[in-house]
């Protein structure tokens, strides 16, 4: 760690991200303890990992009384409101903590006896690096953590320098949003720019996250009981909310093929024919989570058509849009038609593509005429209101972002990229063939030097800041 302010940068991510999972999660099933033995509920996890940041940097490093129960860590349960409000509450007092201390000094306390931890004697900076291991590795000793949808990879840095220049010029007070806001522009410039659809942003509104959009919509447009159609396997809090809302959930089962996973529509068609119910929903993630499936045109039109035989409406969530290999393509479905894009609701969010999900910004945007006039019916702020911060990252990474997401591999294919960013012209890609995506044909029958430039070229494509002759 350069200083104090860097490992305050990643306590504050721990302590933003354990809270927000449980808030995904849902209080019910955040609070369920797996019936494995030493299983704990993700509740007990992250408040054990509170805990942990209060006793070693607290106590241990600053010196700070602390009064812990470590076996009541592992009975506790409570909302996921109640631990971010603790966790905010003790990262303001770990911060003031660790302005007492040097980072290369010995502890102020010892670690109590049976300590498992690191093998040797530990300085400031090394318990404080301890504390994130609890946070980073909970999962155990040798064991990767490869299970929560956050990447590893760096912000943006025009999301960064867009927050930075807003906190700096001091802009934190009420928005000035007449038109209710420039988030709803800017989601529709994407649709177009990306993807050719012409989604009117009279018709979007903003949400904190994805979660509570699909709760909203639920909310709206069904009651107790009635039916809802959605894709298994399928994200866990979105099966959660069915159960917690008491909406019958209708499994259309994804199968794995030759061809890769697929949907079964037959299914979905017999599923809703026979459901018995007035308001019957299909819930449709696309791409899907987990599968990675990207639904292509043929299935989208037939969906579509099972749609519009049996009235439903379709809340789709396209939140993983913008993380489509080659050749795939993303194809909103409210696009296809007049008639899907009036029964269509779409999700989605800046937050998967550009790691952002600690800003909490999400937004719907509503084809049915009926659904948009209740919603818009309820109290302005029933549901809450998402932060002028979170639009002005949202609106950098969709504005700024692109070169960000190809760096990471997405969006351009390899000819084109090498071309624009390398000034080099190769062959490859999908002229050779479906398996042949993200290659280049390289022809090296020239002389050391004019290769060697053909490779400085490509490095510099493909590996961004990196130095071909370092």
């Amino acid at each position: 760690m350069r200083d104090q302010n860097e490992y305050l940068y990643f306590l504050r991510r721990a302590f933003d991200g354990m809270p927000g999972a449980l808030e995904d999660l849902g209080d019910d099933v955040g609070n369920v303890r797996p019936p494995l033995p030493g299983a704990n509920s993700g509740y007990v996890i992250a408040y054990h990992c509170v805990g942990v940041a209060d006793y070693w940097i607290g106590h241990i490093v600053a010196g700070r009384e602390v009064d812990r129960d470590r076996a009541a860590e592992f009975a506790a349960t409570g909302s996921a409101h109640e631990l971010r409000r603790k966790a905010d509450a003790l990262f303001e007092r770990l911060a003031t903590d660790l302005e007492s201390v040097t980072p290369t000094a010995l502890p102020r306390n010892t670690p109590p006896a049976g300590f498992e931890g690191p093998d040797r004697p530990l300085s400031v900076q090394g318990v404080q690096l301890h504390v994130l291991e609890e946070k980073w590795h909970r999962p155990g000793p040798r064991v990767l953590p490869a299970w929560v949808a956050d990447m590893d990879f760096p912000t943006p840095p025009v999301v960064v320098a867009a927050l930075r220049e807003a906190v700096d010029r001091r802009d934190l007070g009420y928005p000035d949003w007449p038109d209710g806001g420039p988030l709803r522009r800017a989601f529709a410039r994407r649709m177009m720019d990306r993807y050719a659809w012409a989604a009117p942003a009279d018709r979007v509104r903003e949400q904190t996250d994805l979660i509570q959009c699909l709760q909203l919509i639920l909310h709206l447009a069904t009651s107790a009981g009635d039916a809802v159609a959605v894709q298994t396997p399928n994200y866990p809090p979105f099966l959660a909310t069915l159960a917690t809302m008491n909406r019958r959930a209708v499994p259309i089962p994804m199968h794995d093929s030759a061809d890769g996973w697929c949907m079964d529509l037959a299914a979905l068609d017999t599923a809703v024919a026979g459901s018995g119910c007035k308001a019957l929903v299909l819930v449709l993630v696309n791409p899907h989570n987990p599968t990675g499936r990207v639904l292509p045109r043929a299935e989208l039109e037939e969906i579509a058509a099972i749609a519009r035989r049996h009235d439903l409406l379709v809340i789709s969530d396209e939140i993983h849009a913008e993380l489509v290999y080659e050749p795939h393509r993303h194809i909103p479905f409210a696009s296809l038609s007049p008639d899907a894009a009036g029964r269509t609701v779409t999700l989605t969010s800046g937050t998967k593509a550009f790691n952002l999900a600690a800003i909490r910004c999400a937004v719907t945007h509503y084809g049915p005429d009926r659904l948009l006039a209740l919603r818009d019916a309820q109290p302005p702020d029933l549901y809450g209101a998402v932060s002028p911060l979170s639009v002005v990252a949202t609106e950098a990474a969709w504005r700024e972002g692109d070169a960000w997401q190809r760096d990471l591999g997405l969006g351009e294919p390899p000819v084109e990229r090498v071309l624009g960013e390398g000034d080099v012209l190769f062959d490859g890609g999908s002229p050779f063939g479906p398996d042949a995506d993200g290659f280049l044909r390289l022809n090296f029958a020239t002389s050391h030097a004019v290769l060697e430039d053909i490779l400085a070229g490509l490095v510099r494509a493909l590996r961004p800041g990196l130095n071909p002759g370092g």
